[in-house]
């Protein structure tokens, strides 16, 4: 009969066991540190690559909204000067008052660049910004333009109100000739020698129905008060915001 001997296994001391957990949380922990970089690395690309889009949308929002300042100061000004010559007691020219007609009812609508801000905000990747001061002058920015839209609607209803208006007033086949004059040479400060010769013309009006004038001179008044409340501080904040914003992303996200 043979005797089997059965073999044992040394013991293995408490300080294995604590080495071998020590080690496998390094490793654990160490996987996730190198996760949590390599997050961090993706989020700060994309942080970058949106503040990169951004600064060239901004750019482009804060021509156009100089531009928008410039064009709403003539417009204003004619108005001005259509209330004062139909108020002149010598009478006044046709001609001086298709002229003003002309540009009295212009509008100018902002083309905002507005693609990568609406995607920050409707997609909720404002997060990647991680700059507190940014993130709220970004929603302070988004807020002006909101208001800006909405002015730009305003001025629009009451312009088209103005303009039913003026189709009773001025005959279209006199208008006509008024029409290749451009507000944007005025508004960039070059003048044609033919507005003179236009503006010197005796021309007639479909109607001099006083209640009729009166009727668009307040149209275009309503228009005047938010072309100037738009010109005079939403514009104005709008630009001081975009190049606070730009100045912050520059510093960031090291662009030029």
């Amino acid at each position: 009969m043979e005797v089997h001997a059965h073999s044992h296994t040394a013991r293995k001391k408490w300080t294995h066991y604590l080495w071998e957990f020590v080690m496998l949380f390094l490793a654990v922990f160490c996987g996730f540190l190198a996760e949590n970089k390599r997050e961090h690395m993706v989020e700060h690309k994309k942080a970058k690559a949106y503040a990169r889009n951004l600064l060239e949308d901004l750019n482009s929002d804060t021509i156009a909204i100089r531009t928008a300042e410039r064009f709403e100061d003539l417009t204003v000004s004619m108005i001005d000067s259509l209330l004062d010559l139909t108020e002149r007691p010598s009478g006044y020219k046709g001609g001086e008052f298709y002229y003003y007609v002309r540009f009295a009812n212009w509008h100018y609508s902002i083309d905002w660049s507005k693609a990568t801000l609406n995607q920050l905000i409707s997609s909720g990747n404002l997060r990647y910004f991680t700059n507190n001061e940014l993130v709220s002058l970004i929603s302070e920015y988004n807020t002006i333009t909101n208001t800006i839209l909405d002015l730009e609607t305003i001025i629009e209803t009451t312009r088209t109100r103005a303009i039913s208006f003026r189709d009773q007033i001025v005959k279209a086949s006199l208008s006509q000739q008024f029409m290749v004059l451009n507000q944007e040479d005025l508004a960039n400060g070059r003048h044609s020698t033919l507005i003179d010769s236009l503006r010197k013309q005796d021309l007639p009006l479909q109607s001099k129905d006083p209640a009729l004038m009166n009727s668009y001179l307040n149209a275009l008044l309503g228009t005047k008060t938010n072309r100037k409340t738009l010109k005079n501080k939403f514009c104005p904040l709008a630009i001081v915001k975009a190049a606070e914003i730009m100045k912050l992303l520059k510093e960031e996200y090291d662009l030029e």
